[in-house]
Order: C-alpha cells, then sequence, then structure tokens
C-alpha cells in the first residue's frame, strides 16, 4: 500500500477478461504486474513516450487504443520487456514533473506526452484514480471483501481536483477557490438534473465511494438514507456556512494524516440569525470526524476547524429538487449506487437528525 504499489495479486488471476470503460468484456489477455511502469528503453509502439518517465496503465492503455487488440497485444509483450519497462510505483506515476523541454537523449520522432496542460492534469490523475478504483473492486468482489478507509483514502490522494470558485459560502478569507467537485447528482446551467461528467466518466471512482458506505454503514443509521450526491473536499478549512442546495440530512467523514478539522455544527440553528458569523459558539457542537461519521442537517450552520496536515472529506447527500430528475438519470444514480430518496425516507431522515 505504500507509495501506491499495487502487485500483482490486486490484479487478479494470471489472465483476465478486459473492460473498458462501460464495462464490455471483449478479449482475454495477460494481465500486467503493477499498476505503473518506468520507460527505461524504447518500446517503439508510436505512444509518445520519455525514456526515463513512469507512467500509469491507465494511461499506457489509454494511448495504445483500448479496442486496438493488435497494439495492446504488443503492449503487454512490452511490458514484460525489462530493457523497455519496469514496474514502478503509482505515486511515481501521479507525481512526476511535467516536461518542459524535450530531452536530448530521445529521437527527434518521439513527441511530448499529450497530457500538459492543468486540465490534463486533472484528466490524467483522475484516469488514474478511476483505474485504482476499478482493480480494487474487481478484487473485492473476488475475496467477497469490504471496501475499508484505507482504499477511499488511496484514491483521493491520486484523485485529480479542480479549482472551484463556485462555493463562494465555504471559502476560507482569502482564498479564492477550493479543491471541491460533486459526484453524483447535481443541478446544471441550465436548470437540469443530472448526473455530473465526473460520476459519468469516472465511474469506479463514484462506485467506490458508495461501496465504503454501504460497507461502513453507521450502527445507528437507518438502512434506508437517502442520498444522491457526494461533495469530495481536499485541504481547505470550511468557512462556516448553510448549505443551500440539500434537502434532508447530510453525512460527513474525513480521511488522511491530520491535525484539527473537527466539524463545529449548530444543530438549533433555526435562521432567526441571518449572518452565520453572529451564532454563538456555546450553542455549536464539536465533533471529530475522522475515525466516526456524522450525521447532520446542512441547511443548519457549520463549519470546518482549522488543521494541519492532508485532509480529504466526502459529504453524501441529496440534491435538491431530486424529485425532477429523469427516469433515465435514477437509473444511472442507482446503477453507480446512489439511494435514490422517496418521499418517506427522506422525511424519515431528516426528523432522526
Amino acid at each position: 500500500v505504500q507509495g501506491y504499489f499495487f502487485p500483482s495479486a490486486v490484479m487478479g488471476a494470471k489472465k483476465r477478461m478486459v473492460v473498458d470503460d462501460d464495462d464490455d468484456e471483449f478479449e482475454e489477455e495477460e494481465v500486467p504486474k503493477a499498476l505503473a511502469y518506468k520507460v527505461v528503453g524504447l518500446p517503439h509502439l508510436s505512444m509518445r513516450l520519455y525514456i526515463g518517465k513512469t507512467y500509469t496503465l491507465a494511461e499506457l492503455e489509454t494511448r495504445c487504443g483500448r479496442r486496438n487488440k493488435k497494439r495492446r497485444a504488443k503492449l503487454l509483450k512490452k511490458l514484460n520487456d525489462r530493457s523497455c519497462f519496469r514496474p514502478a510505483s503509482i505515486k511515481d506515476a501521479v507525481e512526476r514533473k511535467r516536461c518542459q523541454k524535450p530531452q536530448k537523449d530521445v529521437p527527434a520522432w518521439v513527441k511530448a506526452p499529450i497530457l500538459e496542460s492543468e486540465n490534463g492534469e486533472v484528466s490524467r490523475r483522475r484516469t488514474i484514480a478511476n483505474n485504482l478504483a476499478r482493480n480494487i473492486l474487481r478484487k473485492l468482489d473476488k475475496e467477497s471483501g469490504k471496501v475499508t478507509d484505507m482504499h477511499v483514502e488511496m484514491v483521493l490522494k491520486v484523485w485529480g481536483f479542480v479549482r472551484n470558485g463556485q462555493r463562494k459560502n465555504v471559502l476560507p478569507k482569502g482564498k479564492e477557490w477550493v479543491h471541491s467537485d460533486t459526484l453524483g447528482l447535481n443541478r446544471s446551467r441550465d436548470g437540469r438534473l443530472v448526473v455530473t461528467a465526473a460520476s459519468r466518466q469516472y465511474k469506479n471512482v463514484t462506485k467506490l465511494f458508495n461501496r465504503w458506505l454501504e460497507d461502513n454503514w453507521p450502527a445507528k443509521l437507518d438502512e434506508d438514507f437517502p442520498f444522491t450526491s457526494i461533495s469530495v473536499n481536499y485541504n481547505y478549512a470550511a468557512a462556516r456556512h448553510r448549505d443551500g442546495n440539500n434537502k434532508g440530512p447530510s453525512l460527513i467523514r474525513a480521511f488522511g494524516k491530520f491535525t484539527g478539522g473537527e466539524l463545529r455544527y449548530w444543530p438549533r440553528d433555526d435562521r432567526s440569525v441571518k449572518c452565520v458569523k453572529k451564532l454563538k459558539l456555546k450553542d455549536s457542537v464539536k465533533r471529530n470526524i475522522r475515525r466516526r461519521s456524522f450525521t447532520f442537517d446542512g441547511r443548519k450552520a457549520h463549519e470546518v476547524q482549522a488543521f494541519k496536515g492532508q485532509r480529504f472529506s466526502l459529504v453524501f447527500f441529496t440534491c435538491g429538487k431530486y424529485n425532477n430528475a429523469s427516469a433515465e438519470t435514477q437509473t444511472l444514480l442507482d446503477e453507480l449506487g446512489f439511494q435514490f430518496p422517496t418521499t418517506t425516507e427522506l422525511r424519515k431522515a431528516t426528523e432522526a437528525v
């Protein structure tokens, strides 16, 4: 686990049915022994690779064409050739520096890596995270295992976060943006209720987070607790605020190595005090959410305390006007592992908070 290196055991047996992003099986082939490889010699695969650079298996598969069987077979053969590739850690692949200038020790026809912009880096990391989540889920399905905090934290460390400047109410003082993404149901700019692009494109990450909640269901939480969305956050202490796009209660959990970072919550906030900054601390409660999930009403005031270290959080909630989602959208949410609410379930969950 340390360094995010996965031995062949994580990948399963020596052979597998290859599955594309839409889970369509199309070929049986040898399984690579690692999830990342360092290029040590020219493989002659026309894949725009640099000698000395480390690439994830997800990137290599994408560059060779997931449905190009001949190129794929050639890639897998080359991955076993230690004069071309050597197994490496995912951490090295994720944290590799962007190439600014062409290297002198490679031919002129070797082009720079495809993904070099900030948006490209986000996509690259998300592809890695999705591939990692897929293999974790496959292994656990085979062993009838459960998704643990460790699995979630590994995927979160790889995930590529966007700079989100639209959540004005949570921005810490002096900040213009935060690292925050929404998975599952969300309202589009034209007012429609849709499944976010992040969940449509990186389904395995969404499935893994929902599977974690299912496998680590809080003992006192009703089994029909509904949620349509997940807020995924990284390394910011949310300012005191009230959520405006929620319906019913939320469930929050923090991950990572950090100190501080507790959730402060005003359970009796009736909104009679318009400015949340004027609420009194004595009316609040503070909860350590690093080791235990906490259910609360996000429409009441809450904030995150200052912290040191690396902190991630997942917030499971129901999107406002969820009942306007189309039948097709509801079906996709179900496939991803969300629990689309009924009016009765949502009322019951709200009363329990």
